[in-house]
C-alpha cells in the first residue's frame, strides 16, 4: 500500500519579464512591515511575479509589476518559511517548497488563469503535502516524502512523479524506496526491486562457515526490522533448518543461484523438532524449486509486509572475494 505524502504550491501570475519595472520594487507592494524572501517571474504572464514573504507569518503571493495598477493580487499563508519558488514553464504555474529550519517541508501548487487562482496539485483544496525534497524539470515534478510510519534502521521515502496536464499536475507514479542512494547502502545487503517499482533493502549478516550456519540467529532477544542473516553455499543444497535456541519468530526465504525466491517458510521460536526447508528426497533428484543456494532469515512477516513474493529476485552484495572459488550470477562481490 502506498500513501501519497507530499506538497506543491503552484502560484499563477502574469509575466516572465517582471521583477523591477518603472522603478517599482516588488517589496513595496507587500503589506506594511513585510520582508520579501523570494521572487520569481511567472511563466506565460508578462507582468506577474510570484513572491514568498513574511508578514508575521510566511506567505506566498502574486504581484503585478509594470502596469498602471501595480499591486499584490493574491496571497496565501504557508505553514513554514518558503525555501524555493519556481515557475517551471506551464503557463501561470508556480511551485513553492516551504520548510522549517532542519525539518521536512511541504509543497503546494496553484495556477493563475484569467485573473483567477486555482489549486493545481492533487488532492487539491489547498492542502500542502509533506515533502523532504522537490525537483522540477519543465512539466515534470518529482517529490520525495519521508515514510514516517516505517519502523527499522533503513529510512524510506515515497518518491512521486507528477506531470503537468493542461491545468494541473497529475500523479504518474509513486514508489517506495530507501532514502539513501544505492552507493551508500550498508554492506552486506540484499535488494529486491518489486514489479510495482518499489525497492526493498535488507541489511544482512553472513553465514559462510559451518560454525556460523549452525549458530545462525540463536540466543538473540530481538532483530532489527530491516536486518537479517543470509546463509551461503558454493552450490545447490537441500539442507533443513531448526529453531533450536532461537528466540525470534522468523521467516526464511530460499533462493536459487540467480537470486529468485523459490519459497518461504515461517519458523516458530524454540522449535527444535520441525525441519524447515525443502523435501530432501526431492532435492536429491534436483527437482526445480527445491534445491537452493542461499537462504535469508528475517523477522516473521517481513517478506509479506514488504510486498516480496515467490518469484521475485534478490540481488546480494556480499564480502565474497575472501572465499576462494565462490561465484554466483546474483551476487555483487566486494573485499
Amino acid at each position: 500500500m502506498k500513501r501519497l505524502v507530499l506538497g506543491i504550491v503552484l502560484c499563477l501570475a502574469v509575466s516572465p519579464h517582471a521583477g523591477r519595472a518603472a522603478g517599482i520594487s516588488v517589496a513595496s507592494l507587500l503589506p506594511s512591515g513585510s520582508r520579501l524572501l523570494l521572487q520569481t517571474r511567472v511563466a506565460g504572464y508578462r507582468h506577474a511575479v510570484a513572491v514568498g514573504y513574511r508578514s508575521g507569518h510566511p506567505y506566498v503571493g502574486i504581484a503585478l509589476v509594470g502596469t498602471p495598477h501595480d499591486r499584490l493580487i493574491w496571497s496565501s499563508r504557508l505553514t513554514a518559511t518558503p525555501r524555493r519558488l519556481l515557475s517551471p514553464g506551464p503557463t501561470g504555474a508556480v511551485v513553492v517548497y516551504a520548510a522549517a529550519e532542519g525539518k521536512p517541508g511541504a509543497v503546494s501548487a496553484f495556477r493563475l488563469h484569467a485573473g483567477h487562482v486555482s489549486w493545481a496539485l492533487p488532492p487539491g483544496k489547498g492542502r500542502p503535502l509533506p515533502a523532504s525534497s522537490l525537483k522540477v524539470n519543465g512539466r515534470t515534478a518529482t517529490v520525495a516524502s519521508p515514510d514516517a510510519a516505517h519502523i527499522g534502521s533503513v529510512a524510506y521515502q515515497y518518491l512521486t512523479t507528477l506531470k503537468w496536464n493542461r491545468s494541473r499536475y497529475v500523479v504518474t507514479a509513486t514508489v517506495h524506496e530507501p532514502v539513501m542512494s544505492p552507493a551508500k547502502y550498508p554492506r552486506p545487503n540484499g535488494v529486491v526491486h518489486l514489479k510495482d517499482g518499489d525497492t526493498v533493502l535488507m541489511k544482512l549478516e553472513t553465514a559462510w562457515t559451518l560454525a556460523q550456519q549452525e549458530h545462525g540467529l540463536m540466543d538473540r532477544p530481538s532483530l532489527d526490522p530491516d536486518s537479517g542473516m543470509v546463509f551461503i553455499w558454493p552450490g545447490l543444497v537441500g539442507l533443513t533448518f531448526t529453531m533450536s535456541n532461537t528466540l525470534i519468530p522468523l521467516t526464511i526465504a530460499f533462493l536459487a543461484p540467480d537470486g529468485t525466491i523459490l519459497f518461504t517458510q515461517d519458523m516458530t521460536p524454540l522449535d527444535s523438532a520441525t525441519p524447515y526447508g525443502p523435501d530432501i528426497s526431492h532435492c536429491a533428484t534436483r527437482v526445480p524449486g527445491q534445491c537452493y543456494q542461499f537462504a535469508i532469515e528475517m523477522n516473521k512477516g517481513f517478506y509479506t509486509r514488504s510486498g516480496i513474493q515467490v518469484g521475485d529476485k534478490v540481488t546480494l552484495t556480499l564480502p565474497c572475494t575472501s572465499f576462494q572459488g565462490f561465484h554466483s550470477v546474483s551476487v555483487k562481490c566486494y573485499s
